[in-house]
């Protein structure tokens, strides 16, 4: 068996906790833009200091999370609360949207080690067609155009990146140069992305509205 080594990215979650991201990247270009894995710790943290990620939402993807050391805290806006502890997982499917949270225990110090994959579901496709149900219906647009909007804006963002790795330096190519992949297309596409998250309703906007609607947020 052929064990291939890929470099990964480095970022930091919560307070001050590194992690690193294997996937996607360019150089296993048969794994596209929706499916990413991260490596947390392994970390040691004194008391008080543990792992804290506050309430987050995620939405349109499912998160596989697997304890390998220590222990976190998962609790969500659906009311669930779990434990997970070594050789443990926790799966968690958001359709329209969770927000949840994770934390380490506080009260003593301990070790810390997490792998998570994060795998985009087909909730684009179907919270597509439930919203061009209601408009077929003659209703209004409900809080489906306003999920859809921003899985869609997020995914092809994603996308359009994941295509400028695999690129490496030709990615810095212009449209038009002779050497550009594609005659440049994808560099186009990218640098025309950003704009996804403003146009027709920004990303802050849509979030508002999930907030309200969906999860039941208070206004303010």
């Amino acid at each position: 068996m052929n064990i291939e080594r890929l470099e990964s990215k480095r970022a930091i979650v919560g307070e001050g906790f590194e992690i690193r991201r294997a996937l996607p990247n360019r150089h296993r270009r048969t794994i596209g833009a929706w499916c990413f894995l991260d490596h947390a710790g392994p970390a040691d943290y004194p008391a008080g200091q543990g792992l804290v990620i506050g309430p987050h939402p995620h939405i349109g993807l499912q998160t596989f999370s697997w304890m390998i050391e220590g222990t976190i805290l998962h609790t969500d806006s659906l009311g669930y609360r779990q434990w997970i502890r070594p050789g443990q997982v926790n799966l968690m499917t958001a359709g329209r949207g969770i927000s949840h949270a994770e934390e380490s225990p506080s009260d003593a110090p301990g070790r810390f080690q997490l792998a998570q994959l994060w795998i985009d579901t087909e909730s684009l496709k179907y919270t597509g067609a439930r919203a061009v149900t209601r408009l077929l219906k003659g209703e209004l647009p409900g809080p489906e155009a306003s999920t859809g909007k921003m899985m869609w804006v997020e995914t092809h963002q994603r996308l359009q990146e994941l295509a400028m790795e695999i690129q490496g330096p030709y990615s810095q190519l212009a449209r038009g140069s002779a050497a550009a992949v594609d005659g440049g297309v994808w560099q186009y596409s990218f640098l025309r992305s950003r704009a996804n998250s403003i146009e027709g309703g920004t990303t802050e906007i849509q979030k508002n509205i999930i907030g309200e609607r969906v999860l039941g947020l208070p206004k303010g």
